[in-house]
């Protein structure tokens, strides 16, 4: 399984901010920090009402790989089965 994402960018470079966690992101955001990259469905939910754009900038969003394993003597129930199927189509 690999565990490194190698990145094709440059390290960020002049001032940076960054935060431990999703939800501070957003808040930080929300209050004029700057841009960062957030799960839609959290800006959607947690977000304020018109407080938030997200940017229209080209390769994003970013596919990732992911490795989808199990073991032999387990295989996905009902949930697990779903959400192979559902990265499959993903993928295409």
């Amino acid at each position: 399984m690999s565990t490194f994402l190698a990145s094709a960018t440059e390290p960020a470079a002049g001032q940076v901010w960054s935060a431990p966690n999703y939800l501070l992101l957003l808040s930080m955001a929300a209050q004029g920090f700057g841009w960062c990259i957030l799960p839609s469905a959290l800006v959607a939910e947690f977000a304020p009402q018109g407080g938030l754009v997200a940017l229209d900038i080209p390769g994003w969003p970013r596919a990732i790989s992911v490795d989808l394993l199990w073991n032999k003597k387990a295989p996905p129930g009902a949930a697990g089965s779903w959400l192979r199927q559902h990265l499959q189509r993903r993928e295409r």
